[in-house]
C-alpha cells in the first residue's frame, strides 16, 4: 500500500467485522438522520446541560438550613437554556419536525419562564412569595403533558 504509512498496512490487514443482524438493520433503518450542527447549536446544548446541572445543585442547597439567599437566577437561567435547545432542535428538524408538533404553542414552557421573571426581582421584597412561585411552577411541571404522550405513543 504505503510505504510512508506502515500502520495503513496493519490495518489493511485486519479481520473484516461481521455482518450487522437484519434486528439491528431494521432498528437502524428507523433512524431519522441527524442534522449537522453548527458549533453554536453545540454550545448551546453544553450550555443546556450545564445549566440543568447547576439547577439540580441549586435544588440540593435549598434544602441545606445554613444558607439563606440562593441566586434563583440560575433557574431563570436554565428555563431560558430549555427553550433555545428547544428551538435549536425544531429548526435541525425543519418543517415537519415531530418535537414542534408534540410541543404547539408551549404555553406552559412560556408560563414558567414568566412566572420565573416575576419571582426573581420579587424573592427580594417578599421571599416567602418567590419561593410559593418556584414551587408552584415546579409543581406545575409534574402534572404530565398530554400532548407530548399522544405524539409518545404513535
Amino acid at each position: 500500500m504505503s510505504d510512508d504509512l506502515p500502520e495503513l498496512d496493519e490495518l489493511a490487514n485486519l479481520p473484516k467485522p461481521p455482518p450487522i443482524s437484519p434486528e439491528l438493520d431494521a432498528e437502524l433503518a428507523k433512524l431519522e438522520p441527524v442534522a449537522t450542527r453548527r458549533p453554536w447549536r453545540q454550545l448551546a446544548i453544553v450550555l443546556a446541560i450545564a445549566l440543568a446541572y447547576a439547577g439540580g445543585m441549586l435544588a440540593v442547597l435549598t434544602i441545606r438550613r445554613d444558607l439563606d439567599e440562593l441566586p434563583m437566577g440560575w433557574l431563570f437561567m436554565a428555563g431560558i437554556a430549555w427553550l433555545i435547545l428547544q428551538q435549536v432542535i425544531i429548526r435541525s428538524q425543519g418543517e415537519g419536525s415531530k418535537l414542534k408538533a408534540a410541543v404547539g404553542r408551549d404555553l406552559k414552557g412560556k408560563a414558567s419562564g414568566l412566572l420565573y421573571a416575576a419571582a426573581i426581582p420579587l424573592a427580594f421584597v417578599h421571599p416567602i412569595i418567590a419561593d410559593a412561585i418556584f414551587v408552584g411552577v415546579a409543581g406545575m411541571w409534574l402534572v404530565p403533558d398530554r400532548r407530548m404522550a399522544a405524539h409518545v405513543t404513535e
